[in-house]
């Protein structure tokens, strides 16, 4: 019953990684390109990325999201691995493949949890980033942000 749950939750932490993906690429893109205003002629303009408060607000989303990408993938592994054990009837009694079983439905089921929550809230970082460009349609992170609702919330 735990393994039909498990690919499932799975599934959820690399979708909230793709959907950042999506949005801190379009962030950090943004704000490479977008400079300061009101500078003195004589000087070369410095874009919004080159503030200490952007990097620090964009920079461990960015990093995050590869953990997130690389966590899932590994813990994907390790449960079609799980599955293979326990298709094979002379391992699916094994105490150790049972608790294999339980690790990982309690990672994953962590993981699910709060990869959709962190993608949520990556997600309103990354749209704030922009400013008034975040609200645009043709930003494209207001859709992630709906799309994100709507799939992880319903």
């Amino acid at each position: 019953m735990q393994s039909a749950l498990i690919g499932g939750r799975v599934t959820f932490a690399k979708a909230a990684a793709e959907i950042v993906k999506r949005a801190i690429t379009i962030a950090i893109r943004y704000n490479c390109v977008r400079l300061v205003s009101q500078i003195p002629s004589d000087k070369k303009a410095a874009s919004i990325l080159d503030f200490q408060v952007q990097q620090a607000s964009l920079l461990p989303i960015l990093a995050t999201t590869y953990a997130i990408h690389f966590g899932s993938i590994a813990l994907n592994e390790r449960y079609q691995d799980l599955i293979a054990k326990l298709s094979n009837n002379n391992q699916s009694n094994d105490n150790s493949t049972i608790g294999l079983l339980a690790r990982i439905h309690a990672e994953a089921a962590g993981l699910k949890s709060w990869t959709t929550d962190w993608a949520t809230a990556a997600l309103e970082t990354s749209r704030a980033s922009l400013g008034g460009h975040g609200f645009a349609h043709y930003a494209g992170i207001a859709s992630l942000l709906v799309s994100t609702w709507q799939y992880f919330l319903i």
